[in-house]
This record gives structure tokens, C-alpha cells and sequence, in this order.
């Protein structure tokens, strides 16, 4: 999954990310600005309805709240 995954990113244009940040996740991010690519962040206000945020207002899953500062 992880291959095709990458895969996706090296073909895309940008990334979007919906909610908070997973491992698997941070791992594609960092991808995605290696490559220079932009990176869009979202926080899902309720099920029909999604809000761009800043960096700064980004969520973690619990235990990665560290990752903050390289992202």
C-alpha cells in the first residue's frame, strides 16, 4: 500500500491532508516537501463540510506532537 501510495505522491501536483496527521501520513509529507511539492491542510468540521488551516493549527494523532516543528 505504501509503494502505491508513493507512488501517487510522485505523480501528483500537491497533497492534501484531511484531519489529524497519522504516521503514515507524516511520512507522505515528508515526501511531498522533498520533492518541493505544496501541501494543502484541512480540518474536517462535520461530515459535509471541510476548513483549509494553517500549519500552526495542524492536529497530530497522539504521540506524534513532536513532529510539529519539521513539518
Amino acid at each position: 500500500m505504501r509503494r502505491a501510495n508513493n507512488n501517487f505522491i510522485r505523480i501528483s501536483d500537491e497533497m492534501w491532508v484531511f484531519g489529524p496527521v497519522s504516521d503514515g501520513v507524516l511520512a507522505e509529507i515528508l515526501l511531498v516537501k522533498k520533492a518541493n511539492k505544496p501541501i494543502k491542510y484541512f480540518k474536517i468540521v462535520d461530515s459535509k463540510d471541510a476548513k483549509e488551516i494553517k500549519v500552526g493549527e495542524i492536529e497530530f494523532e497522539k504521540g506524534l506532537e513532536n513532529f510539529r516543528k519539521i513539518i
